[in-house]
């Protein structure tokens, strides 16, 4: 247990005192981190005398829930560093940030709750959300419309969970998930217990790195081979190996080694940028061989790649299988700091926005992958439908699958959306192109068309923006929060556009000499779209800005409407966003 700094932690334990029935003795507890009592209690503060102290399992029990509790508010009392090449700089290891934020009334009553049964009894409960310390937060966002290859009807993605020693927060525990999810309820719910049984044994006293097999291992192992069978909530609750830092110059690839190591087994798990690297040294030997000085293609044996391994540090020497799996344990610790980043998020409702509640059990109790809602062959699932909470970057499957609700919504209608894979399809000629949006104008034929709205992205920075084709007008608009400079691809795409349109329309109304007369040309006229902000709320929200531009333009049937948001109230514009969609899954 750690020693309790009598700062910023005394202070709010003060207030904590001054809001709640805390007795009077427990002030001393509070100040004790010596739970055995073999040392003299002592502090000089408050001019008491040392003096030896006999606690009960009652003062056991309030002292480390205490001590846990400050922990996950403040982190730990020293943090470790460790520096990044994407940062260029230092940054706190993962494990150690503070997550919870203290409600009075929730610790009163989850205080009640445990109070009323032994200390050593344990709580059996589907979803156990721990009060655990989360990593640096590292989304990084996907650009779907890039990849032609991709399927899709969905794409598999991952987030979530962080630890910090064996310190658990008590917090609210996560609602049960949904039993109408009964394909796979057998398999979740056995896993589920383990994870629980994970949780409950992990608190061992083995020394060293090493853990006892018996009560972790197996448990572990079987957890991380079912993980899609765990909702987000349940997936946040895994208590993952504290973080240890292993420099670069400790990772090194090793041809057959005396011994491995099982992940499993060790007490702690190497940070991201250390697996990351490891990985990279696996990359680059499956890929190249040295001779004398130059690297050549190495010839396709597998025989090197099997037998190689990789010594990080003191953790020990593992195998590729064994560096992904600390990978996907990277993975959970993200997840977790997102998830944690979203009920504090819901929990700042200053909008009053309605419905928040069911937005907080979607989040909570539905498996990463799950779908949340389909428009054809695009779905949102709950990954996706993670990226409208709090400050973050959507990707193409979000904008396409709203929109396309949107206009469902609105029909009859002669505006046509066309989905973020345009782009792509257009960069691949005109007679591509008109096949693949083909099916979009089966509501309305291209000729007939108003508007025909399409997303746009930026690669450098990762941005998005919006192209609208006035057919009246004989006008294509474009817009983007950040009112950055127009790309000369730009120009590429909406020229292959239009030629596409006229092979599906013969009509020669869609002939680029028609267009934006005199000519077609950088820059394109905007949409008068409202201003980004550049930091903090809005500041990543360019895909929402752009679902709610299209919103406009439907509900309107105007490409200049007028606008009644910003993206300085974007929190609460994300808000009512996912709340709609809660009832739209309905």
């Amino acid at each position: 247990m750690s020693t309790l700094r009598p700062d910023s932690k005394t202070l709010l334990f003060l207030y904590l005192y001054q809001h709640s029935a805390i007795k009077s003795r427990q002030i001393l507890y509070f100040f004790n981190s010596l739970v055995s009592g073999e040392k003299l209690f002592y502090y000089r503060g408050c001019g008491w005398k040392a003096k030896r102290m006999v606690w009960s399992e009652e003062d056991r029990v309030w002292i480390e829930k205490m001590d846990e509790l400050f922990t996950n508010l403040f982190g730990p009392d020293y943090c470790e560093y460790e520096y990044t090449e994407m940062t260029k700089h230092c940054v706190v290891v993962p494990g150690q940030f503070p997550l919870t934020d203290y409600n009075h009334e929730e610790w009163e009553r989850n205080c009640e709750q445990s109070g009323s049964k032994p200390a050593t009894e344990p709580q059996h409960q589907s979803s156990n959300i721990l009060g655990v310390a989360p990593a640096p937060e590292t989304t990084s966002p996907q650009q779907d419309d890039g990849s032609t290859g991709r399927d899709m009807s969905k794409k598999t993605a991952g987030l979530t969970t962080q630890q910090h020693g064996n310190n658990t927060a008590p917090v609210a525990p996560v609602p049960a998930a949904d039993a109408t999810k009964q394909q796979q309820g057998s398999s979740k719910h056995t896993v589920t217990a383990m994870a629980t049984s994970t949780l409950q044994n992990s608190d061992n006293t083995c020394p060293s790195d090493q853990v006892k097999p018996d009560d972790v291992a197996w448990h572990s192992k079987e957890i991380l081979e079912n993980l899609s069978v765990l909702t987000r909530g349940e997936r946040a609750s895994l208590k993952l190996p504290e973080v240890a830092f292993i420099s670069k110059q400790d990772i090194q690839l090793v041809q057959s080694p005396n011994e491995v190591s099982n992940p499993l087994l060790v007490n702690l798990r190497p940070a991201e940028s250390a697996v990351t690297h490891a990985i990279q040294l696996f990359k680059e030997l499956s890929g190249t061989r040295t001779v004398g000085t130059i690297n050549v293609d190495r010839p396709d044996d597998g025989d090197g790649d099997e037998k190689a391994t990789v010594t990080m540090g003191r953790l020990g020497t593992f195998t590729k299988e064994s560096v992904g799996l600390y990978q996907t344990m990277c993975r959970l610790a993200s997840e977790a700091v997102s998830f944690r980043e979203e009920e504090r998020w819901l929990a700042n409702n200053s909008s009053s926005v309605s419905d928040l509640d069911k937005v907080r059990d979607v989040l909570c109790n539905s498996r990463p992958n799950e779908e949340i809602i389909r428009q054809g062959t695009y779905i949102m699932d709950a990954n996706d439908f993670s990226t409208l909470a709090c400050e973050r970057y959507v990707n193409g499957f979000t904008i396409d699958t709203v929109c396309l609700k949107f206009l469902e919504d609105s029909k009859p209608t002669n505006l046509v959306y066309l989905t973020s894979y345009s782009q792509s399809w257009a960069k691949q000629g005109p007679r591509y192109f008109s096949q693949m949006v083909m099916p979009f104008f089966g509501h309305c034929t291209v000729q007939d068309a108003t508007y025909i709205l399409s997303p746009f992205h930026f690669d450098s920075p990762q941005h998005w923006g919006l192209l609208c084709f006035d057919v009246a007008s004989r006008t294509v608009h474009f817009d983007d929060g950040l009112k950055i400079d127009q790309p000369r691809d730009l120009l590429v795409i909406v020229k292959n556009m239009l030629t596409g349109f006229q092979l599906l329309s013969n009509n020669a109304c869609f002939q680029e000499e028609n267009w934006n007369k005199p000519k077609l040309d950088l820059p394109l006229p905007c949409l008068n779209m409202p201003h980004q902000t550049k930091t903090g709320e809005g500041s990543v929200s360019c895909g929402v800005g752009v679902i709610f531009l299209v919103k406009d333009i439907i509900k309107s049937r105007n490409c200049l409407p007028s606008f009644q948001w910003t993206f300085k109230n974007m929190a609460s514009l994300r808000k009512e966003l996912m709340a709609l969609i809660v009832q739209w899954k309905k």
